[in-house]
């Protein structure tokens, strides 16, 4: 019977420890908009992974054990804060927006060309790999929306390759074409966490700044190679294959952590860059980027 009354009275002594270890806070997290209560607000015992979030009436009840001191509050497209285990009523403002962003960018391209004459498209004409670097700005629209206007310039390496043939001749082709581009994108800005999600789309207009073609032609084990130039005008005045000027559709979209970014996007040449009559050439380019943000 002794035995059986010290384990109640070790049991209760226990749990009277532990409750003075721990305290129950409570409170309310409002709108620093409009004074309205915030549902869904996250409230973490700072330093833990102890965790509430506010109810459908802003307000919160969460056992802070001994010895931590703070809390950390936060909510999508808020401020977070870090507040004294008992506050008051804790509000928090709308993340500040930046109205103007620069970044530097750097990624890949797999652009095709895809060509035509007289409406039948040239099924040998594959994909070649390439590369994009510059600069981007991006611009607030509005503060109350993060609608943003984004450009820039980038200096962009496309291609395409053909390769075809029968018998004992073949044929094939690598087109190397350099790009200055310049975008204009809208992009909306949705934040998630500590993550902002980009949708873009808008337009590009690119100038072809150099390009060569390389030709193989082989014929019963001979080889025969030429150059030449994609744009301007050869020797005798006629113009080569392509006009400089390439008009398209932008879209993708972005990520960004804090400063770095990361993006997919695809490229649709609209123009037909093609100088010859009864052909078609258009640009197609999917394109990967990693950039930073300023």
């Amino acid at each position: 019977m002794k035995k059986i009354g010290l384990i109640l009275f070790i049991l209760i002594l226990s749990f009277t420890w532990a409750i003075a270890q721990s305290t129950i806070t409570k409170g309310i997290v409002l709108s620093g908009d409009n004074g309205e209560p915030l549902p869904g607000a996250s409230v973490v015992v700072t330093g833990t992974d102890i965790s509430v979030v506010t109810d459908m009436n802003g307000q919160f009840s969460i056992e802070v054990p001994s010895g931590y001191l703070t809390l950390t509050v936060s909510y999508t497209g808020m401020e977070p804060v870090i507040v004294d285990v008992n506050p008051g009523p804790i509000v928090l403002v709308p993340k500040t927006t930046k109205k103007i962003e620069w970044g530097v960018r750097l990624g890949m391209n797999i652009n095709k060309i895809y060509w035509t004459y007289e409406g039948v498209e040239d099924d040998e004409m594959k994909s070649k790999v390439g590369f994009n670097l510059g600069g981007a700005c991006s611009v607030n629209l509005t503060r109350k929306l993060p609608l943003f206007v984004e450009t820039g310039l980038y200096l962009q390496y496309k291609g395409a390759k053909e390769k075809g043939g029968d018998g004992d001749e073949s044929y094939e082709g690598k087109y190397k074409i350099w790009y200055l581009e310049i975008p204009a994108v809208l992009s909306y800005h949705i934040d998630i966490d500590r993550f902002t999600v980009q949708p873009f789309a808008g337009v590009y207009y690119a100038l072809g700044i150099g390009g060569k073609m390389k030709d193989s032609y082989t014929y019963q084990g001979v080889t025969e190679t030429d150059k030449e130039d994609l744009f301007g005008k050869d020797e005798n005045g006629d113009y080569n294959y392509f006009k400089r000027s390439d008009f398209g559709l932008r879209f993708g979209c972005g990520l960004a952590y804090e400063s770095i970014y990361f993006g997919l996007g695809y490229d649709l040449g609209l123009t037909n860059i093609s100088q010859f009559d009864n052909e078609e050439s258009k640009n197609r380019s999917f394109f990967i980027t990693l950039g930073y943000n300023f």
